[in-house]
C-alpha cells in the first residue's frame, strides 16, 4: 500500500510542480502569483458553475410539475457522463498506455496491477473534478426549489461517488480501443487531430443548439423519459434511486457502475504489461535519395518549432485554439450567413459597430492562441543544445515568436477576409479588420515568449504539463485577454460618445504596434540574456 501511495502521491505532486514548485532558473513562485492562481481558479469555477446551474434552473420546475423529478438527475447522470468521457478518453490514452515512464516503473519491483492502479486512481479524482461542475449546481438548485429528505440526500451523495467508475470504465475501454488503432497508422498525430476536432465541433454544434434542445426536453419530457427508461438502465435507475429513495434502483445502479469497471480493471491489469511493452511501430517509410536543402540558422530554427508544433496534437489543440475558432467562426458565417444577418439587424445601431464587434472578437480570439508561451519550457532537457549553437539567443527567442506568428495569421487572414466579403463595411473598417487582429496576433505570440522566458517550467514528466498546466501559458492567456479587454471596455463604457469607431481602432492599433515593439526590443536584450543564464 504504500507503493501504491507512492506512486499516487508523485503524479498528483507533478500536475501542480509546474505552478507552486520552484523552477529551474531559482526563482519560487511569490504569494502574489499564488493568489493569482487563486483568483483564475475560484472564477473558472465559479463560471463554470454558474452556467450549469442556470441549464438546471430551467428544468427542474418544469420537469417537477410534469411529475419527471428523476427525469431531472438522469439528466444530470448524462451530463457527468457525457463531460466524463470527453475529459478523459485521451488522458486515459496517454497516461495508462502511452505514459513515458511505464517502462521504467515496470523495471522495478513493482506489481504491474499496482502501476495500473495508481494511473486509475488520477483518472478517478479527474472525474470526480469533472463531476464536481455538474452534481454541485444540480444539487443546489434542486434543494432550493424542492424538498429534500435525508435518506434523497444520501443516495444522491452515493450515487455522485459511483457514478465516475461507470464513466470511467467507458473511458478506458476507448482509450485502449484508440491507442491500438493509432497504432497501426503511420500518420497517427492527424488521425488523433482530426478525431479531436470532430469531438469539438459536435460539442460546439450541441452547445450552439442547447436553448432549442432544453424547449424540446420541457415540451416532450414525458416521450423523452420513457425513451431513456427503456433505453438506458442504468441512467433511469439512478433517478429513480434519489428521487423515490428506492433501494432496488441505488443497488442495479451500483451494479451497472462498478461491475463494468470491475471487469475493465481485470481485463487490463492483465494485459498490461503486453499493452505497454509491444512493439507499435508501423512499416517505415523506404529511404530515397533527394537532394539536400540547406538554410540559414534563423530559418531553421523556425521550421524545428512548426514541425514541433504539428507533431503534437495535444500542442494543436491546447495551444491554438483561437485560430481554430476563426476558422470554424468563417465557416459558419459562410453556411449560416442569413441566419446571422437576421440575429445583427435586430441589434440597435448595429451598421455604426458592427465592425468594431467584429474586429474585437477576433481581437479576443488571438488571445487563446499561446503557441509560444510554453514554448521555452518544451525545451526541457534539450534546451543545452539550444544555447550551445552559434546563434545569438535573441533570434531563438524570435523564432519561437514567429513560428506563432506564421501558425496563427493565415486563420487571422481567412477571417477577416470571410468577413469583409459577406459583412457590410466600409474600406477603412475593412482595412482596420486586417490591421488590428494581425498585431494582436503578433503581440500575443511575443508576449507569450516574454512570459515564459520569466516563468520556464524544464522538469515536467509530459510535454502535457508543459503546454496545459505551465504557469506561463495561464498568464499568457489571462494577461494578453485582460490587455485586450481593456481598450474594449473602456470605449464601451466611456468612449463611445467622445470618439469615432474608426479612429478608437486606429488609437488601439498604434498603441499594438508600440507594445510589440516593446516586447521585441525586450527580447532581444535583456531577454537574452535571460535565456542565456537558464
Amino acid at each position: 500500500m504504500s507503493v501504491f501511495k507512492a506512486l499516487v502521491l508523485t503524479r498528483i505532486l507533478s500536475m501542480f510542480s509546474s505552478m507552486f514548485s520552484k523552477s529551474r532558473v531559482g526563482k519560487k513562485r511569490g504569494l502574489a502569483f499564488k493568489l493569482l492562481i487563486g483568483f483564475v481558479a475560484i472564477y473558472t469555477i465559479g463560471a463554470i458553475g454558474i452556467m450549469f446551474g442556470l441549464l438546471f434552473e430551467s428544468l427542474c420546475v418544469p420537469l417537477y410539475n410534469a411529475g419527471l423529478s428523476w427525469l431531472y438527475f438522469s439528466l444530470m447522470g448524462i451530463l457527468v457522463m457525457g463531460i466524463g468521457f470527453v475529459g478523459s478518453i485521451f488522458a486515459a490514452q496517454t497516461q495508462l498506455f502511452e505514459a513515458k515512464d511505464n517502462e521504467l516503473l515496470l523495471s522495478m519491483p513493482i506489481p504491474s496491477h499496482m502501476i495500473l492502479a495508481s494511473r486509475i486512481s488520477i483518472l478517478l479524482l479527474m472525474n470526480y473534478l469533472y463531476e464536481a461542475f455538474v452534481v454541485i449546481p444540480a444539487g443546489i438548485i434542486y434543494i432550493i426549489h424542492q424538498e429534500v429528505t435525508v435518506i434523497g440526500v444520501i443516495f444522491f451523495i452515493l450515487i455522485a461517488l459511483l457514478l465516475p467508475f461507470m464513466v470511467l470504465a467507458i473511458s478506458c475501454l476507448f482509450g485502449w480501443l484508440l491507442g491500438w488503432i493509432t497504432s497501426k497508422l503511420r500518420y497517427k498525430n492527424i488521425f488523433t487531430l482530426i478525431f479531436s476536432l470532430v469531438f469539438l465541433v459536435v460539442y460546439l454544434g450541441i452547445y450552439s443548439q442547447i436553448q432549442n434542445y432544453l424547449k424540446l426536453l420541457i415540451e416532450n419530457g414525458e416521450t423523452i423519459a420513457r425513451a431513456i427508461e427503456k433505453t438506458m438502465p442504468a441512467i433511469y435507475h439512478l433517478g429513480n434511486a434519489i428521487e423515490e429513495e428506492s433501494i432496488i434502483s441505488f443497488i442495479i445502479f451500483a451494479l451497472f457502475s462498478l461491475i463494468p469497471f470491475i471487469l475493465v480493471y481485470i481485463i487490463l491489469s492483465k494485459n498490461f504489461i503486453k499493452i505497454v511493452t509491444s512493439n507499435k511501430g508501423v512499416a517505415k517509410i523506404r529511404y530515397q535519395e533527394k537532394s539536400l536543402k540547406v538554410s540559414n540558422a534563423k530559418a531553421a530554427f523556425i521550421k524545428k518549432e512548426l514541425r514541433f508544433f504539428f507533431s503534437s496534437p495535444m500542442y494543436i489543440l491546447n495551444a491554438s485554439m483561437g485560430a481554430i475558432f476563426m476558422l470554424i467562426l468563417s465557416v459558419v458565417l459562410v453556411i449560416k450567413k442569413e441566419m446571422l444577418m437576421q440575429i445583427l439587424i435586430e441589434i440597435p445601431q448595429i451598421d455604426i459597430y458592427l465592425s468594431g464587434v467584429i474586429i474585437a472578437g477576433l481581437c479576443l480570439l488571438a488571445t487563446y492562441n499561446i503557441i509560444s508561451a510554453p514554448s521555452i519550457s518544451l525545451e526541457g532537457k534539450r534546451l543545452w543544445i539550444a544555447r550551445s549553437l552559434p546563434i545569438d539567443a535573441g533570434e531563438i527567442l524570435l523564432s519561437k515568436a514567429k513560428s506563432h506568428i506564421v501558425i496563427c495569421m493565415p486563420a487571422v487572414i481567412v477571417a477577416a477576409t470571410t468577413c469583409a466579403i459577406l459583412l457590410p463595411m466600409t474600406a477603412l473598417q475593412v482595412i482596420l479588420l486586417y490591421l488590428l487582429p494581425s498585431v494582436v496576433t503578433i503581440f500575443t505570440g511575443l508576449f507569450g515568449v516574454v512570459v515564459n522566458l520569466h516563468f520556464p517550467k524544464f522538469d515536467w514528466i509530459s510535454e502535457t504539463t508543459a503546454v496545459k498546466q505551465g504557469l506561463s501559458t495561464m498568464i499568457s492567456m489571462f494577461g494578453s485577454f485582460v490587455i485586450i479587454s481593456i481598450p474594449i471596455l473602456l470605449y464601451m463604457f466611456l468612449l463611445i460618445s467622445h470618439i469615432n469607431l474608426e479612429w478608437y481602432l486606429f488609437i488601439c492599433f498604434i498603441l499594438f504596434v508600440t507594445l510589440s515593439y516593446g516586447l521585441y526590443k525586450y527580447l532581444v536584450t535583456k531577454g537574452k540574456r535571460m535565456f542565456e543564464r537558464l
